[in-house]
């Protein structure tokens, strides 16, 4: 997962949003599925190493776990709720 933006959105993002993480798959799982390459970690080398680490994984039973979470009815809702309660911590 790769997000560069400007430093005053960083600036905002940081006094504000108070999450673990910024991708749906982590968040979701609660735990880093994806890599998350920010700002200056975004660059040639970590991106190249992050994309030979992914062809190497099997992310079947943490995609099965995301379906799962995902299922059922309300889930933007519930996912938004979940975000506004993590951003509060």
């Amino acid at each position: 997962v790769c997000y560069r933006f400007s430093l005053i959105t960083e600036f905002i993002a940081k006094l504000f949003l108070k999450i673990k993480y910024i991708s749906l798959p982590n968040i979701i799982l609660g735990k880093s599925l994806f890599t998350e390459l920010l700002q200056k970690e975004l660059n040639t080398k970590n991106l190249q190493a992050e994309l030979e680490k992914a062809e190497k994984s099997d992310f079947k039973d943490d995609f099965a776990l995301i379906r799962e979470k995902l299922g059922g009815e309300n889930i933007i809702g519930r996912y938004a709720d979940y975000i506004l309660k993590e951003s509060k911590n």
